[in-house]
């Protein structure tokens, strides 16, 4: 694993963390509090922008990876 991906993983992970955090206290007051509501929301997003960069990389590096392996055979 690389260290990019390392420092990935241990944001998503801090970011899933508020999000519980946040949420702890119940539906009710998540419902109740807009602060509670646009800090989980911000997290969400974040973790949408992270999963959606990682797929177009992967998606963009995976015809360099398919020549890799034809190779080998």
């Amino acid at each position: 694993m690389t260290k990019d991906s390392r420092v990935y993983l241990v944001q998503i992970l801090e970011r899933i963390e508020r999000i519980i955090q946040y949420t702890a206290t119940g539906r009710n007051t998540f419902f109740s509090d807009p602060l509670i509501q646009d800090a989980v929301i911000r997290n969400f997003r974040f973790l949408f922008l992270q999963f959606s960069r990682r797929l177009i990389r992967s998606k963009r590096s995976l015809p360099a990876m398919k020549k890799q392996a034809n190779k080998r055979k």
